[in-house]
């Protein structure tokens, strides 16, 4: 199953804060061009990915 919006990931924070980046787009709701941003709600981090690079994040956690 696709993460939803605000699903977290076991992906640690771009910025090294040590907390798990959150999905922050609906994907229902954006196309499959899209990039998704993922957010570390504690430190406001954003980073955009592909949906292909997100699949590989979403993978690596199983």
């Amino acid at each position: 199953m696709a993460p939803q919006k605000g699903d977290y990931l076991g992906y640690p924070c771009v910025n090294g804060c040590g907390h798990h980046m959150r999905v922050k787009d609906d994907l229902n709701q954006t196309s499959q061009s899209t990039k998704v941003t993922l957010e570390c709600p504690t430190c406001s981090q954003e980073k955009e990915y592909s949906r292909t690079e997100l699949k590989g994040i979403v993978n690596c956690e199983y």
